[in-house]
């Protein structure tokens, strides 16, 4: 960093560094994953919560903070549905050939009924 460089102002002496609260707003878009995961939740009554991060949507037990499934996004309306494994301490894929990959509403079906028995322990 150059301390003799000068600060070069724009706008009615605002430092070019320093960006006005308007231009660092991004418009808000809708996230259609996520409510339409929150609304499955809601109907079916499992206690789920869900959150958003970088890897996709993370269903997490409501009483207890334990995760359920993790849905990663896998092309177009596509998810490779992951559970939580308590002996590995990490999120794995299902069955022994790779990732399960369902559209939105069969993924959370899937989870809902669980026939493999590894989402509601």
């Amino acid at each position: 960093m150059n301390r003799n460089k000068p600060i070069v102002m724009r706008r009615e002496g605002v430092p070019a560094a320093v960006k006005a609260p308007m231009e660092r707003r991004l418009p808000v878009v809708p996230d259609f994953v996520h409510s339409r995961i929150l609304a499955f939740t809601a109907e079916n009554s499992h206690g789920v919560g869900v959150r958003k991060d970088r890897h996709g949507f993370t269903l997490f037990r409501e009483d207890t903070g334990d995760p359920v499934a993790r849905l990663r996004p896998q092309g177009e309306h596509q998810f490779a549905v992951l559970y939580w494994s308590r002996f590995g301490q990490r999120w794995r894929t299902i069955g022994d050939f790779g990732d399960m990959i369902l559209r939105l509403d069969d993924a959370l079906d899937f989870i809902a009924v669980d026939p493999m028995g590894c989402f509601w322990l």
